[in-house]
């Protein structure tokens, strides 16, 4: 069978036919992917790989003979070039399995839609689908311009960067795209000494959660989902909660964690500007800014305000990264002091914060 190089070409794997069909009808319409084919469990999947050639498997979480989970595994380390998009309902459980099978390689994840309305539900998906397919597009094309134009591992930028923080007083992190997978190997390596650490990661309700928990338990600080009210502690990181934005709030002397419902930025809710402009309007101490792998421009209109105030910032560098997006604006807009591999991010945060 001869791939048309130009296509992206994606098996689609559920134990149900409805979904099949529906995921099936879907990306036919993207004139930039091709139906490799279907599987109706993780088992049959595996199976088609070698007859079917998919530059990216949809993999059902929960099914019969081989689940998701498994199946990933199983893919990633005969095919790890394969990319694996999961797909997910909406209860706690799947939310666990799903932020373990992004820690052990899965690109991304869908959540099927819980609306009545059929029209609602294709809606929700084309647009998940889409962004996923041009995140994929996204990440490929950084994978082929660094095999053609090879980059350091490591960049300094030979300006005179904003100020050097030393003891900095709190930590501000921004992530989509491939974050579980970067947070679980940057937050183990970061002192429990460390000053309060607020992440945004772009994830629906009950994901956030389960990512909470998971990093708390492979992490030296205490790491936990951000409630609304609760004061700001060193050695903690707080977790925007899925479907809020996260702001910070002044109490007498001391910073508390705010919550709000407003309507999103960026597409987005939690959003890292509406989080970093707070910071640049409520904290009048030394801060430190992060940000990580992600699509779009989410943080840029924040970053560009936290500059204002002489805040230092990190972005993550274009091969480490699952997708070139958040950190990109963030470099071509001249904001950020250092751009770093993901393996070196963690240590640089503690020497900036004072940490031997």
């Amino acid at each position: 069978m001869e791939k048309d190089k130009k296509k992206i070409r994606i098996l689609v794997t559920d134990d149900t036919v409805t979904y099949r069909i529906i995921l099936t009808n879907i990306l036919r319409t993207f004139e930039d992917v091709e139906i490799a084919g279907t599987a109706h469990n993780g088992k049959d999947a595996l199976e088609k790989i070698p007859t079917c050639f998919p530059d990216v498997i949809t993999m059902d979480v929960e099914m019969p003979v081989m689940d998701g989970l498994t199946a990933l595994r199983k893919i990633k380390e005969r095919y790890p070039w394969i990319e694996i998009i999961m797909v997910s309902g909406t209860t706690q459980k799947n939310a666990d399995i799903v932020l373990k099978a992004l820690e052990e390689g899965a690109f991304d994840f869908i959540i099927k839609p819980t609306t009545t309305s059929s029209e609602q539900a294709k809606k929700e998906l084309t647009k998940t689908l889409r962004n996923h397919i041009s995140n994929l597009k996204a990440k490929k094309a950084t994978q082929e311009q660094t095999v053609r134009h090879p980059r350091p591992i490591y960049l300094k930028l030979s300006r005179q960067p904003s100020i050097y923080p030393v003891k900095v007083d709190l930590v501000a992190i921004g992530v989509s795209t491939g974050g579980p997978k970067a947070l679980a190997r940057i937050m183990p390596s970061l002192s429990p000494n460390l000053p309060p650490i607020l992440i945004v990661q772009h994830m629906p309700p009950l994901f956030t959660r389960s990512l909470a928990s998971n990093l708390n338990k492979l992490c030296p600080l205490t790491v936990k989902e951000a409630e609304d009210g609760e004061p700001i502690l060193p050695g903690t990181a707080y977790i925007a909660p899925g479907g809020r934005h996260m702001v910070i709030r002044t109490s007498n002397a001391s910073f508390k964690v705010g919550l709000n419902d407003l309507p999103p930025e960026n597409s987005c809710r939690p959003s890292v500007d509406v989080l970093l402009r707070s910071i640049a309007a409520q904290f009048h101490r030394k801060a430190l800014s992060v940000i990580l792998t992600g699509m779009g421009s989410d943080g840029l209109s924040g970053m560009k305000a936290l500059k204002r105030k002489g805040v230092f910032c990190i972005a993550q560098d274009e091969t480490s990264c699952a997708v070139y997006g958040m950190p990109r604006a963030i470099v071509e807009n001249g904001l950020a002091d250092e751009i770093l591999p993901l393996e070196k991010i963690a240590q640089r945060i503690n020497q900036l914060a004072g940490i031997k």
